[in-house]
């Protein structure tokens, strides 16, 4: 008789929780980071143990009715708490070269560099560094890749685009990353303690500068 008490008590509370509704633009939703920004949304509330939610897709001007809001770009009413979730970055990658041995940013003529054309991070070594020989440029980051396994080049520098979605095939430490660019990426909040819960997540999975390594896989 206990048992069957606590387990319908358990039921109905269950029952009784309130729907979590999280908005999303359809555009951004089907994106890269609008995909990523989603799984680390489920991640959080399943740290939390909340169980009824559901993401429906609205127009940006129609979210009065959502609890969560995620979004590229900033909505200007509606929400009082957000957070930021992305930002661009460049990463150095070097299987046999130590964060003490390399000393940014001299040693990097020192290496047979391999770069990704037409990327954020050709941008970035071209407003940053003299072209010199030792920079090789790819089309494919497998190809990149295929070379840098092969000791023909002993430096990578991706964008964290690349970097994200490459993981799982990339070494597995870097020397460091540069943050670039403008930041992007929200999730909107209308409740405080959602915010403040999410606040804590960030601080619970070591999530710093940016970084969501930990959930792109």
């Amino acid at each position: 008789m206990v048992i069957f008490t606590i387990l319908l008590f358990i039921s109905c509370k269950q029952k009784s929780e309130p729907q979590i509704l999280v908005g999303y633009n359809n555009s951004y939703a089907n994106s890269y980071y609008g995909s990523l920004s989603k799984k680390i949304l489920i991640n959080f509330f399943k740290q939390n143990t909340i169980r009824n939610y559901k993401f429906i897709e609205i127009d940006d001007s129609k979210y009065d009715n959502v609890d969560f809001l995620l979004s590229e770009s900033r909505v200007q009413k509606g929400f009082k708490y957000n957070k930021i979730l992305f930002k661009d970055a460049i990463y150095f990658l070097a299987e046999d070269v130590s964060v003490k041995e390399f000393n940014y940013p001299d040693n990097i003529y020192d290496l047979n560099t391999g770069i990704i054309i037409d990327s954020l991070s050709q941008k970035y070594v071209s407003e940053n560094f003299d072209i010199k020989d030792n920079f090789l440029f790819y089309k494919d980051v497998n190809n990149l890749l295929n070379d840098f396994n092969n000791k023909k080049i002993q430096l990578v520098i991706l964008d964290r685009d690349d970097y994200y979605k490459n993981l799982i095939i990339l070494p597995k430490k870097y020397l460091f990353f540069v943050e670039i660019g403008e930041e992007f990426g929200y999730i909107y909040f209308k409740k405080e303690d959602h915010y403040n819960l999410f606040e804590l997540f960030i601080k619970e999975n070591n999530i710093k500068e940016k970084e969501w390594i930990k959930f792109v896989l």
